[in-house]
């Protein structure tokens, strides 16, 4: 019960004043949500995954694949049951798990309120717990799978046997992660992926930061007695927790952006190699002409 007790508390916490332990609890929720995935393997020898996939037959999807964004998957998930699901392509499972958490929260609402004894308000906020705690495996499943459905389509670009292979030759300006990092860390939510080039994520994590923003200054007029100090709570702790939320994402996902795209571009952009070596010919030197496809 403590784990998603202290997630609830998030959204809580603003109503006794507590906001810094709601931030924080905010901040520490987005960070395990948007944690750092590496991309580069260790166990393709000397090279890293791009690379290893541009030079080695595999194989590839036979539908085109387009890539997906693991930190919008899991927001969906948050906000709707079964909502990152959907944005995978997996309708049939988001439907499934959607009736499934809202079957389950009813339930406990249900039990809370008539075999409990608990008032309508506490049974609700009971429900609220288990949905919640629901959306925290939901948004763990989509990430990870957002990662598997990401890996088949570098596969499906890369690979040279695939039929969707990108030529190189491609203009491509390098994004450095430091300065992602920075202007994620120092401007608004959604800054440091623009820059990276992860324009969908910028404009889902603005939202998030203009959403919150609203939400606490719709607060601010609220009495703080009786049922609006209960409203006024749950609004600011609803936007510090989307605020937050949005700075953290920012912050971890654009470095960790832009470092893939540079890669990925390297990678393409490979594809034709022309180098000059000196060689032995016979009793004397020459030069040898390599190019690599």
């Amino acid at each position: 019960m403590s784990v998603f007790k202290n997630i609830w508390n998030a959204f809580t916490y603003a109503a006794k004043g507590e906001m810094k332990k709601s931030i924080f609890m905010a901040a520490v929720f987005f960070c395990a949500l948007a944690i750092y995935r590496p991309v580069y393997a260790d166990d393709y020898g000397n090279l890293n995954k791009f690379d290893y996939y541009r030079i080695h037959e595999m194989k590839v999807e036979s539908e085109k694949l387009d890539p997906k964004d693991p930190i919008a998957a899991s927001a969906l998930s948050f906000v709707i049951p079964g909502g990152g699901l959907f944005y995978l392509g997996e309708w049939g499972t988001g439907l499934y798990w959607f009736l499934t958490e809202m079957a389950i929260s009813l339930t406990m609402v249900t039990v809370a309120y008539n075999n409990g004894g608990a008032s309508i308000s506490t049974a609700i906020e009971a429900g609220f717990e288990v949905r919640y705690l629901m959306s925290i495996i939901d948004m763990c499943w989509v990430s990870s799978e957002s990662d598997v459905i990401n890996d088949r389509y570098y596969k499906q670009i890369l690979c040279p046997n695939s039929p969707y292979r990108i030529k190189g030759g491609q203009k491509y300006e390098e994004k450095d992660p430091l300065i992602a990092f920075l202007l994620a860390f120092f401007t608004v939510p959604g800054i440091g992926n623009y820059y990276a080039g992860n324009s969908d994520r910028g404009k889902l994590l603005l939202t998030g930061d203009i959403l919150g923003s609203l939400m606490c200054l719709y607060s601010l007029p609220l009495a703080d007695t009786g049922r609006s100090k209960d409203v006024k709570g749950i609004l600011q702790g609803l936007g510090i927790f989307f605020i937050a939320g949005a700075k953290v994402a920012d912050i971890v996902s654009a470095p960790w952006y832009a470092a893939i795209q540079n890669d990925l571009h390297h990678a393409i952009n490979m594809d034709i190699k022309v180098s000059l070596s000196p060689v032995i010919i016979n009793d004397g030197m020459g030069l040898g002409l390599a190019c690599r496809f």
